[in-house]
């Protein structure tokens, strides 16, 4: 080959020079001749590699040239010892290079240097001087890419013209006159130096390099004199520092150096005499100290973040090594430590074999199982896996398929990248750490459960797809979790150390992956101590069911059945609910709980049996508690729960009192007040008190308290006066009869009060409202009285009234009942619900029916002759062409036997549309309303309503008929919530009627004392009698009525204007 050729041609042409010829390229050992010595090395047998070249003369008498060295090849290496080099003998700056690397030793040059200029291909130049060498300079100013200089001399020379990245320099027989140390300053732009100042006693370089050095790495060696008290300084900028100074130098036994610059990284310590431990930078990543004596503990540097290697070497160290060592590698040999190793050291043992050497009394140790916790995450989208746990070496893992983990935080975290190139990454990885093998999934897997083993109360549990990590797994079983001492990919071994799971060939028991929410169930045979295999089911246990290890079959929730736990047990109705009771679901049936029973546990128990033989009460098992009747109350309805129907009247200087009603047969410690006056009982049955009171007057409420319970009839008892007053004294037009208080109005005169026109008759003539008696008569009225005319609505049930423009309208407008503090408890709106059943030519027959068994019945009589009728033991007169209201309430049901009624009438008045209403412009006047005669203490209480000078008069008597037997009641007036209405709405407070209840309130229509004659007005004929209204209630029960938003603005007397509001028509059908 031409390369073997040129190389082989270039060789022979070198050692021709010492008078030596070959044919052979490639030397196996050193060739000697009487002239040179050599030897040269091939690459592949073909390429000539090194050149070993050592002329035997001394000095040498063969000077060499460029010629003689430039027609190699490629060589790597030409190392010359005992030659002689004329100037440029290695050729300049953009010639050929002889060699990339150069090596001189004891080599003498004709101008005492070497060339000022050498290829600057050349990277590494060597020169090592002895007696015979004359070189006194070095000066490489064209070398560009000079990598290394290594320099062996007894006189440092100038550095002005070097120009490489790393020297490394040896002096010989140093001394401070000759050895040209002052030569250091002129290093420039070095970035690395190794200097070596052999043996001889010295003071420490102060200096080195220039100002505008770039040095880095700094090792120096030598045999230093004491430093001064001040130290000397280390270069700013410096990562690398090695000092090797002498027993000497150190200042008292601390670092010669007081200042660190904070951007060194490494920094190794010789044999320098130290006692005391050095404070490093923050920044430190490697510390050496070699021959150092410190005598203390192994100092804690886990405060140094960033370091990562250590190496104390006989340095007098003791104790044990700290934990905080695990995150560093290096060497820890002949000190005096003792302990055990760390784990993280144990477990990778092959490493650190050799690293705690000479430690007497510092002991190995095992790894034990579980020490190594690996576990891994695989990323499918960027395909990286990190690899994180405890106690994972320093440098990462070893694994099949050559994944290269990269250091991100030392023992604990490690991250590669799956190349795809490969292929699909497997399942499960299979990784080396400290020379055990892990298999880690890259996935989760559904852990698979094998076989169980029972040794007291341990437990194994063997499968595939577990963890390496504790804390990944729960374990349960008989749900008591078991410690974990030790879990692996395929073996899970715990323990139970307090409290035991229950003994049982299948107790329920699950492994869980915590990662996920999946849970495998199975069955652990808790009472044998041997290993059982796993038995899987054929079927898929639903619904909390699982599997049993030992059978096979599927062990159902106690909710469920069935081969696979698909069927649902039931109990009837679920036991209505978790306070009735619960289902067993063994026996699929109910338990009941908090005194329920049943066949569904939805029968309630009541503490006893509520009187019910009795008829007192019944047990609700709804609720468990007593269902009393309306007669009864307490807990065991064994109370009456007592009313009052019907109360007697005595008069004012006192008597008997008779009072009806339900008072049950246990009466204990029974109280009878009315008043504030003491009733004292002579007789009691369940139906009747008989009392004795003492002289009183006016109405009263009536207290009754027996069995701890107290019952208030609000003004339910009347004294009966000897003498009642009339209503304003009869205004002069009749006269008073004291015994009911009632007038007797003189001829021509009517109202409750006489003050209203009734008749044209002759002044002879006279009218009374009771008796035979005729009172003095009164002139005669000196105009013409308007007629009424009467209409019965029986499509409403009302009774309508016209007298010229205006018009009355009476009717019953609602039943209300409430309770004993006065609240509504329900409404029945009786209007326009009437149903006609008998019509007469002066009788009109409503009935209308509510809570489907009562029946009300509502008559309007049109009286044709005047006649007398009693009342509750009253003597009343309806006059001829009166209107009689009654109304019967039969069969009402109240939702509380201490519930009362209220009927409520309405009277309406309003203009109609008569063509009159213009030509009796001169009696137009608004709506009044007067109550002022609404008086408890009265038998009769009136109110008046007038309009356009006519008067509707209503006479409400405060007796009525309850159950066969007269008792006292009220009249109340109700405020009326329309807008729209000119109307009184009057309430009559009834008793708690058990059989029947009558009323005997009457209306009339009068014309008033003020009314005249209009002078535009054209009435014709005489006078007529205007029509009176009776009205009569029978009622079959009793209520207690209350007065709703009335406005009192007198004591005795509500008096209230109403806006004018015309009746623009009122419809009336009249049959």
């Amino acid at each position: 080959m031409k390369i073997i050729n040129d190389d082989l041609q270039c060789k022979n042409n070198l050692l021709s020079k010492y008078g030596v010829a070959t044919n052979i390229l490639c030397d196996s050992t050193e060739v000697e001749s009487p002239s040179v010595t050599y030897r040269s090395t091939c690459l592949n047998n073909n390429i000539l590699y090194t050149f070993h070249i050592t002329p035997t003369a001394n000095p040498p008498n063969v000077t060499l040239t460029y010629t003689d060295l430039n027609c190699f090849t490629d060589l790597f290496d030409i190392v010359f010892t005992n030659a002689r080099f004329n100037d440029n003998a290695f050729g300049g700056e953009n010639e050929k290079q002889v060699a990339k690397r150069l090596y001189f030793t004891n080599c003498t040059f004709t101008s005492g240097q070497i060339s000022t200029s050498i290829s600057k291909n050349t990277t590494q130049v060597s020169i090592e001087f002895n007696e015979f060498s004359n070189l006194t300079n070095i000066y490489f100013t064209t070398i560009k890419n000079l990598e290394t200089l290594l320099l062996i001399t007894e006189q440092l020379p100038t550095f002005n013209g070097i120009n490489c990245t790393r020297m490394v320099i040896t002096v010989i027989n140093t001394s401070e006159q000759s050895s040209g140390l002052e030569f250091l300053e002129t290093l420039y732009n070095i970035e690395e130096l190794d200097i070596n100042f052999g043996d001889n006693l010295i003071n420490y370089p102060s200096t080195i390099g220039s100002n505008n050095n770039k040095l880095k790495i700094l090792s120096i060696t030598g045999n230093f004199k004491q430093p001064p008290n001040l130290g000397y300084n280390i270069q700013t900028g410096l990562e690398d520092f090695s000092i090797n100074g002498g027993q000497l130098f150190n200042i008292n036994g601390t670092l010669p150096f007081p200042t660190i610059p904070p951007s060194l990284k490494v920094f190794s310590i010789g044999e320098i005499g130290l006692t005391v431990f050095p404070i490093f930078p923050n920044n430190i990543e490697k510390i050496l100290i070699v021959k150092n004596n410190f005598g203390i503990n192994l100092p804690d540097l886990s405060g140094y973040k960033n370091l990562s290697y250590v190496s104390f070497t006989e340095c007098g160290l003791t104790g044990a090594i700290p934990e905080g060592y695990c995150m560093f590698d290096g060497y820890l040999g002949y000190n005096l430590l003792s302990g055990y190793w760390p784990k993280c050291k144990i477990c990778y043992y092959d490493f650190f074999e050799e690293k705690f050497e000479g430690n007497p009394s510092l002991q190995q140790g095992t790894c034990e199982p579980g020490s190594i916790v690996p576990n891994l995450k695989y990323n499918n989208v960027s395909n990286e896996l990190t690899l994180f746990g405890e106690n994972l070496g320093l440098f990462g893992p070893s694994n099949a398929f050559n994944i290269d983990f990269q250091v991100i935080t030392r023992q604990s975290l490690f991250k590669g990248y799956w190349n795809q190139s490969i292929g699909t990454i497997p399942n499960i990885l299979e990784i080396n750490l400290g020379g055990y093998s892990f298999e880690l999934p890259t996935k989760y897997l559904k852990p698979i459960l094998q076989s169980i083993t029972k040794l007291g109360s341990n437990y194994a549990f063997k499968g595939e797809n577990f963890s390496y990590n504790k804390a990944d797994f729960q374990v349960k079983v008989g749900g008591i979790p078991c410690e974990i001492n030790y879990i692996g990919f395929e073996i899970i071994k715990c323990s139970f150390i307090s409290t035991l799971p229950n003994d049982g060939i299948d107790i329920q028991s699950t492994i869980q992956n915590l990662n996920s929410t999946e849970i495998i169930s199975f069955t652990v045979n808790t009472i044998d101590n041997k290993t059982t295999n796993v038995l899987t089911c054929a079927f898929e246990c639903l619904n909390g069911g699982y599997c049993s290890s030992t059978s096979g079959n599927c062990i159902c929730d106690e909710k469920y059945k069935g081969n696979n736990c698909a069927i649902l047990k039931v109990c009837q109705n679920n036991c209505i609910d978790l306070n009735h009771g619960y289902c067993n679901y063994t026996s699929e049936s109910c338990v009941c709980i908090n005194g329920w029973s049943g066949s569904d546990c939805s029968i309630k128990q009541c503490s006893s049996d509520c009187n019910e033989p009795l008829g007192n009460g019944r047990c609700d098992t709804t609720t468990g508690a007593c269902k009393c009747s309306q007669y009864y109350t307490s807990n065991d309805c064994s109370i009456p729960n007592q009313f009052i129907s019907s109360v007697s009247s005595v008069y004012t200087n006192g008597g008997v009192v008779n009072i009806w009603g339900w008072f049950g047969t246990l009466n204990v410690d029974l109280s009878i007040k009315i008043g504030q006056q003491i009733c004292t009982h002579n007789y009691i049955s369940s139906n009747l008190i008989n009392c004795t009171l003492d002289a009183g007057s006016g109405t009263q409420s009536i207290t009754l308290t027996q069995n701890g319970i107290t019952y208030t009839g609000i003004n339910m008892f009347h004294y009966t006066e000897l003498t009642y007053s009339c209503p304003k004294d009869c205004s002069n037009n009749g006269k008073c009869n004291t015994a009911t208080g009632q007038c007797k109005c003189n001829s021509g005169w009517a109202g409750f009060d006489c003050n209203s026109k009734k008749t044209t008759q002759p002044p002879t003539s006279s009218t009374t409202t009771s008796g035979t008696e005729t009172p003095t008569p009164t002139l005669k009225p000196e105009i013409e009285i308007p007629k009424s005319n009467t209409t019965i609505n029986e499509d409403l049930g009302s009774a309508i009234i016209n007298n010229e423009q205006t018009t009355y309208e009476v009717s019953i407008l609602s039943l209300i009942e409430t309770d004993l503090s006065n609240n509504i408890v329900n409404t029945y709106n009786l209007s326009k619900k009437w149903t006609t059943s008998i019509t007469t030519d002066n009788i009109y027959k409503f009935t209308q029916t509510i809570q489907e068994s009562c029946i009300i019945t509502y008559t309007i009589e049109e009286i044709k002759t005047a006649r007398d009728y009693q009342f509750a033991g009253l003597d009343l007169t309806l006059d001829k062409d009166s209107i009689k209201i009654s109304v019967s309430i039969k069969n009402y049901t109240f939702n509380s036997v201490l519930n009362n009624l209220q009927l409520r009438f309405e009277s309406l008045v309003g203009d109609n549309n008569k063509n009159n209403q213009e030509n009796n412009q001169c009696n137009n006047k608004d709506t009044e309303v007067d109550t002022s005669e609404i008086d408890k203490n009265q038998l009769l209480n009136y109110v008046t309503i007038s309009r356009n000078q006519k008067v509707l008069y209503g006479r409400f008597i405060n007796r009525a008929i309850s159950d066969s037997r007269q008792t006292f009641i009220t009249t109340s007036v109700i405020s009326n919530d329309s807008n729209n209405k000119q109307s009184v709405i009057i309430g009559l407070n009834l008793p708690h009627c058990t059989n029947e209840c009558l009323i005997d309130p009457d209306f009339s229509v009068l014309v008033s004392s003020s009314y005249q004659e209009c002078s535009s007005g054209s009435n014709n004929g005489r006078a007529s009698w205007v029509l009176p209204v009776a009205i009569v209630v029978p009622c079959v029960v009793v209520v207690a009525i209350v007065i709703i938003g009335a406005i009192l603005y007198k004591k005795n007397r509500l008096s209230f204007l109403i806006a004018k509001n015309k009746l623009n028509s009122i419809k009336l059908s009249k049959k």
